[in-house]
């Protein structure tokens, strides 16, 4: 599968990992790679809004070190 894809096979063997679905309600036959519970699983994980969205402040204070000409880099570590 990696070979077609042209992508390492780890990069395959991950992306099977992160969207492997399983249900305690059903048999182990089931359990699997489905792309349809991988879909959810992405609109669930990007649901999630992000810092700079949920703290206006702290979205106003980096756009303050933007314009002093701070790197993202040197924010986020100060940040820290």
């Amino acid at each position: 599968m990696a070979r077609v894809l042209k992508r390492h096979t780890t990069t395959i063997i991950r992306e099977i990992k992160r969207n492997f679905w399983a249900n305690d309600a059903f048999p182990k036959k089931y359990a699997g790679d489905f792309g349809h519970a991988a879909q959810l699983q992405t609109g669930k994980r990007r649901s999630v809004q992000r810092k700079l969205i949920r703290y206006p402040e702290l979205c106003k204070t980096v756009v303050a070190k933007i314009k002093l000409g701070w790197t993202p880099e040197q924010i986020g570590n100060r940040m820290i």
